[in-house]
Parts: structure tokens; C-alpha cells; sequence
């Protein structure tokens, strides 16, 4: 699967043991944040943020999923009036 979006270009295969994500970005916000770096330091910067990234959305995901269930009402008679 490719997808692209202007200065943003994302590559993605999904085989049975793996993910593979090939990101092409051109934008200059971007390269900022990486000039300078040794390419050891890209390569630890970019799996970082891959993980932060993941682990984000996968807690969106879930927030939105128990937003949408249902919730007990709350009675109350079980809540003192000096908590109102």
C-alpha cells in the first residue's frame, strides 16, 4: 500500500511476521529536526518516534472504543447533597 499526501509519502507492507513502513518526507520541518544528526542518532530518533506514535494511537483507539460503551447512570441518591 501506498499513500501520498504533498511533501509526505508513506510505503506500507504487512506480511505474517512483520510490519514494514517506509516513510519519504520532504518537508523542511521535518529535515530540521534531523539535520545534524549521525545517522545512528536518525535511526534511534525515527524508532522513537514509531513507538511514541503507535502507542498513541492504540490508547485514542481504545479511549474512543470505551467512550462509546455504555455507561451506568449515576443515582443521586447514592451521592450526598453536600457533593452536589
Amino acid at each position: 500500500m501506498t499513500k501520498s499526501k504533498g511533501a509526505l509519502a508513506v510505503s506500507v507492507e504487512l506480511n505474517d511476521g512483520s510490519f514494514r513502513a517506509c516513510v519519504d518526507d520532504c518537508r523542511g520541518a521535518t529535515r530540521k529536526i534531523f539535520k545534524g544528526l549521525t545517522a545512528e542518532e536518525r535511526n534511534a530518533l525515527a524508532a522513537e518516534a514509531w513507538e511514541v506514535g503507535i502507542r498513541a494511537l492504540a490508547t485514542a483507539g481504545r479511549r474512543a472504543r470505551s467512550a462509546d460503551e455504555p455507561r451506568r447512570p449515576i443515582r443521586l441518591s447514592t451521592i450526598p447533597p453536600s457533593s452536589w
